[in-house]
């Protein structure tokens, strides 16, 4: 008898650790993001004691900046192409223009994509531009486009400029004359790529 009541004792008194323990890690779960979520509210919706309290516990470990993920974009690059077909040819088009205004207006559609599609594309324009050393600002001699016609940054802008082309006339473009503009937002520099009547 004494051994059961000794049993059940003890089998209590474990089950009121387990619920004291639960109740605490509970506690803290709750303490924690409540810190967080205070630190992240301007600070005329909390007191300066809160802020500061938070503060404390958040930084350095979980604090955040714009730039913990990916540094901050140091240029601002745009493509321009005219596009030829055998009887017309269209104005200047410069995509991103479209893509950004109507990105900024609804923030769910594919717009957003198409812009960052096409940053992805001049990123690897570029690379290819830089391992074959055609400098920027100048007139491209015939070798040197010989040569990034055999690049994967020509496949894919020429695969670019034939879906704009179906999009806006349903047929492939004969040419396109195309600009490749880099801009560098900290040491306010443009550097431009000029490709006319590209194959």
């Amino acid at each position: 008898m004494n051994i059961l009541i000794a049993y059940k004792d003890n089998k209590e008194m474990e089950n009121k650790k387990k619920i004291w323990l639960g109740w605490l890690a509970f506690s803290f779960v709750i303490f924690h993001f409540a810190t967080i979520l205070i630190t992240t509210f301007p600070e005329k919706f909390t007191s300066p004691t809160a802020q500061k309290l938070s503060n404390y516990y958040v930084t350095p470990l979980f604090s955040q900046t714009w730039n913990m993920f990916t540094p901050c974009p140091l240029t601002q690059n745009t493509l321009k192409f005219k596009l030829y077909f055998d009887s017309e040819t269209t104005q200047l088009i410069v995509p991103s223009t479209n893509y950004s205004k109507y990105h900024s207006k609804y923030r769910f559609t594919h717009h957003g994509d198409l812009a960052v599609g096409e940053s992805n594309l001049l990123f690897w324009i570029q690379l290819d531009l830089d391992k074959l050393n055609i400098k920027p600002n100048r007139k491209l001699l015939q070798y040197q486009k010989d040569a990034f016609y055999k690049t994967r940054g020509y496949f894919l802008l020429k695969n670019y400029l034939s879906g704009y082309a179906n999009k806006i006339r349903r047929k492939k473009p004969i040419s396109a004359d195309v600009f490749l503009n880099y801009y560098n937002v900290v040491d306010k520099k443009l550097n431009t790529y000029t490709f006319l009547n590209l194959k």
